[in-house]
Formats: C-alpha cells, sequence, structure tokens
C-alpha cells in the first residue's frame, strides 16, 4: 500500500490586530528615600463628633523631572497639631458635646473673692471708692483782734474734733455731711467788761439796741457785766467735697472745700450772773490733706484747714435780758469809729490740724 499522501496546510486565518494600551510608566522611588504613609485615621461618628479634628490626609504634589531619582510622585504630609490633654476622647464624660460647663452662683462668688484677694495683695490696686466714714482730733487755733488780741480774749490753741460720713465716687471726689466742734483757750479776762472784749462801748451798745429795736431789752446796766472766766466753743456743719488725686493705691493726697453753718460761742461769768453770747454765720472751710492707706478698707492721715467766715446774728443770753440783733447793728457801738464794718473785720476766722483714721466700706 502506498503511503496516505499529505493533506494540503489551510492557512490559519489572520487575527485582527487589538490596538495596543501604553501602561503610564512607572519611575522607580528612589531607594534612599522611603515615603512613610500613616493609615488613616479611624472616622468619627458625625453626629457626636464633628468638631473633633482628625490627622490631616496625606498630600501628593510631583516633583521636578529633571533628576530621575526625584520625578517620582512624593507624598507629603502637614504636620498634626497637637492635641494634648485639652481634646476630649470619645466617650468622655467632660466632653464638651456630654457635659457643657455651667456658670453657678458660687463659681461667680469664688472669682470675686479671687479677684479681691489678689487686690488685698496688691497695695498698689487697692481702690479708694465705696462708702466714708472719718474721725479726726486736732488743735485749732484763730485769728483776727477779737480772738487774738492782747486787749480782747488773747485766745490759745484749743481742742478740735471732726467727723465726716460720706460717699467717695469713682476714687477720686468725696461727697458727705462734715460735722465739727472745738474749743480755745482764752487769756487773762479778769476784771474786763464782756463789751469791752469786742470793743463795743457797753452804754452806747446798750442806747443802740433800744433805739433800733424799739424795746428795753436790758433790765441791767452793762457797764457792769465784769467777767470773771470765759469759755470758747466753736461748732461747724455742713456739707463738704474732696477731689483726690490718686483713686487707687496706697497714697491718698485731697484737696477740700464746704459751706457749714458755723457758731462762735463764748460764755461768760460775770458780777452781774452767767451770760452767753452767741455770734451765728457761716464758714467756707479750704482743706489740704493726706492719707496713707494701711489696710484695703483703713487709712489714716493729717489735715489742715482754714475756715473762713461770716457772721450775720448775734444773740444776747442772760438771766435779766435776751435777745437777737444783727451783727451790723453793733458797729454803730463800736468804740472805733474810723474803721469800716469793724465788728465783722474784728469776728474770728479759725485754722485747725488734726489727725485720724478713715475707713470705707
Amino acid at each position: 500500500t502506498q503511503p496516505a499522501a499529505p493533506k494540503p496546510k489551510q492557512p490559519a486565518a489572520a487575527k485582527p490586530k487589538q490596538p495596543a494600551t501604553k501602561q503610564p510608566a512607572t519611575r522607580p522611588r528612589a531607594a534612599e528615600q522611603p515615603i512613610a504613609v500613616e493609615p488613616p485615621a479611624p472616622e468619627l461618628p458625625p453626629d457626636e463628633f464633628d468638631d473633633v479634628p482628625g490627622p490631616p490626609q496625606p498630600e501628593t504634589i510631583d516633583a521636578p523631572s529633571g533628576d530621575p531619582a526625584t520625578s517620582a510622585p512624593a507624598m507629603r504630609t502637614a504636620p498634626a497639631e497637637d492635641s494634648g490633654d485639652d481634646a476630649p476622647a470619645p466617650g468622655d464624660a467632660e466632653s464638651p458635646k456630654s457635659a457643657p460647663a455651667v456658670i453657678t452662683p458660687e463659681a461667680i462668688a469664688a472669682f470675686e473673692e479671687a479677684q479681691r484677694e489678689a487686690e488685698r495683695a496688691n497695695p498698689k490696686k487697692w481702690r479708694h471708692a465705696g462708702l466714708i466714714f472719718e474721725f479726726m482730733i486736732g488743735t485749732q487755733g484763730c485769728t483776727r483782734s477779737y480772738c487774738k488780741g492782747e486787749d480782747n480774749l488773747n485766745a490759745k490753741p484749743g481742742l478740735r474734733l471732726n467727723g465726716f460720713l460720706g460717699r467717695n465716687t469713682f476714687g477720686i471726689l468725696d461727697i458727705g455731711l462734715e460735722l465739727g466742734w472745738g474749743t480755745l483757750t482764752p487769756g487773762d479776762v479778769n476784771g474786763l467788761n464782756a463789751a469791752d472784749i469786742y470793743d463795743l462801748d457797753p452804754q452806747r451798745l446798750q442806747d443802740v439796741l433800744n433805739e433800733r429795736l424799739g424795746i428795753d431789752l436790758f433790765d441791767f446796766d452793762l457797764s457792769q457785766a465784769v467777767t470773771t472766766t470765759v469759755k470758747l466753743r466753736t461748732v461747724n456743719a455742713g456739707p463738704s467735697l474732696r477731689i483726690h488725686v490718686l483713686p487707687r493705691g496706697r497714697y491718698d493726697p485731697y484737696v477740700g472745700v464746704g459751706f457749714h453753718y458755723h457758731l462762735w460761742r463764748a460764755r461768760y461769768e460775770t458780777l452781774s450772773g452767767p451770760a452767753r453770747l452767741d455770734f451765728h454765720g457761716v464758714a467756707l472751710p479750704l482743706q489740704l490733706g493726706f492719707n496713707v492707706f494701711v489696710h484695703p478698707n483703713v487709712a489714716v492721715g493729717a489735715r489742715f484747714d482754714y475756715d473762713f467766715t461770716y457772721y450775720f446774728l448775734a444773740n444776747l443770753d442772760h438771766p435779766d435780758a435776751s435777745g437777737f440783733t444783727i451783727v451790723s447793728v453793733l458797729d454803730e457801738a463800736a468804740a472805733d469809729t474810723t474803721v469800716e464794718n469793724p465788728t465783722q473785720e474784728g469776728l474770728p476766722r479759725f485754722w485747725g490740724f488734726t489727725l485720724g483714721a478713715r475707713g470705707r466700706f
């Protein structure tokens, strides 16, 4: 048998060529610059911890293509903020969302007390404002002829007491009521006529008063009112205003002024019986003082006063006579008729120097 002839080969059908897709060439990373990628932080539930910041996401930047080792995309992460211990952890009982802070009256009181303690510890912050009470003690003297003249009372300094109650506003302004009382020590008046002490002619004074007032006030002769002893007193009361230079701190200089009722009183023991002669008027006191705070609420200080006085009414009280008259009427009985308004010019003005304490509440 003859071998079978080989079958002719059929040409293989050509497969259509698929378009080749180019894969992006990846460049190898530089071995000496490994990139550490932080794993993403777990997401927090949006309904409870929306405002808790997570770690920053990595940012991809393209490096320059000049160097193959550095031309591959590099991963860079922003520095994470250090939350410290202030950032509440999820489920923390003190979380701002779970337990918001509540301001209570006790917390406010504790805060105010802490502020007061801080002020007490620093004298430069001691406040001067508040309710003010002062008490001062010292000496006072007088000026002008009736009080200082050798032929008159020839008075020496005596005791002076002052009190003040008011309020200080903003540490600058004091407004309040002031009361003062004082004494003077008269010289040797034994044997002087009470009218002569004020440079008045006794007989002329009696005639002027009878003529001006239209009635006979005196049942005795004024020329017999010879004194043996005399006591001198002053009283003043009224509103006062002071301006303080420093509203805070340990030191407190100030100046002041007032408008006061003023009484100048002389009590005489005479051969015809006890007599009292009062002069009523107004006083304009000028004050210069300085305090030093030894405690946030207590200061000690000194003050100098000078009282400008104006008298408008005189009053005589005696077992056999009593009456009032205006001061200008007495000028007609003055022994020296060459001086204008001799009585007003001769009646005393006063100065005082006192030490005391000031309380602030």
